[in-house]
């Protein structure tokens, strides 16, 4: 009898032993198991917020010229209001949840300037209506334009043709051999020719633009109901330039991380 429980007792031994190495590595094995998850499911996390983050830096620090919608359409001047809220509801979709500037640019066709000869380069007066002109603007002479036949010039214009402001200009379409009278109402300076509002536009900073024989010279600011009467047709412009620093993945709509 005695016999037979110290077999029992060796045998429980030897099951408890067992057990506890068996315990041991099965804990081992969970905890490998559990470790596992926890990576696979901060791979995703990781992947993104590091992805986010270099987009962010990427679109921040990139150049302008690629992080910024231009569109441009030549259109009637009354059809011009309906192409804008096309234009900027596809913008607004497209930039939802980004801050973003947009600035509306609508220029005529060119016309010829005063005092042509017929020889040498043809000199045009672009006319042109900018919304918000007046924010990024000072007026070192006269006012705004209000109403039609008037217009208002950079300064740098202003010296290039040699004219101030309350001087007329009579502007010739030769189209329809049209004479258009416009009034020089003030003369204004670009407080900074470098703010994105300008997109980059020559005739910001030099005032003439040169292709072939034909000077561009301008730009004549009107109002946009003046710029309506003066030309048949327009080209609108619009530049979209948004604020990436407000930028956050989860509010695009077109899903960047699927």
């Amino acid at each position: 009898m005695q016999r037979m429980l110290s077999t029992a007792i060796a045998a429980w031994r030897n099951l408890v032993k067992r057990l506890s190495v068996d315990w041991l590595i099965l804990t081992a094995g969970t905890l490998t198991v559990l470790l596992a998850m926890v990576l696979l499911a901060a791979g995703p996390i990781y992947a993104n917020a590091v992805t986010e983050s270099a987009l962010r830096a990427s679109l921040l620090h990139g150049d302008r010229s690629t992080t910024t919608i231009v569109v441009t359409v030549r259109t009637r001047p009354a059809d011009h209001p309906v192409v804008d809220q096309v234009v900027n509801t596809a913008i607004e979709d497209a930039l939802t949840g980004v801050e973003t500037q947009i600035v509306r640019v609508v220029d005529a066709e060119t016309l010829e300037l005063p005092g042509q000869d017929g020889e040498g380069p043809v000199d045009l007066a672009q006319l042109r209506s900018m919304e918000g002109i007046e924010e990024h603007t000072t007026l070192v002479a006269g006012g705004w334009p209000e109403g039609a036949g008037e217009t208002a010039v950079s300064q740098a214009a202003a010296d290039l043709l040699d004219i101030a402001a309350g001087d007329v200009v009579t502007l010739f379409d030769r189209r329809d051999s049209r004479e258009i009278p416009v009034e020089i109402t003030g003369i204004y300076r670009p407080d900074d020719p470098a703010d994105g509002f300008w997109n980059d536009d020559p005739l910001v900073t030099d005032a003439v633009t040169e292709v072939g024989r034909f000077r561009t010279h301008g730009p004549f600011i009107m109002t946009a109901d003046a710029l309506s009467l003066a030309t048949p047709r327009v080209s609108a412009t619009w530049t979209a330039s948004p604020d990436f620093s407000t930028f956050e993945a989860e509010t695009s709509p077109t899903g960047f991380w699927s």
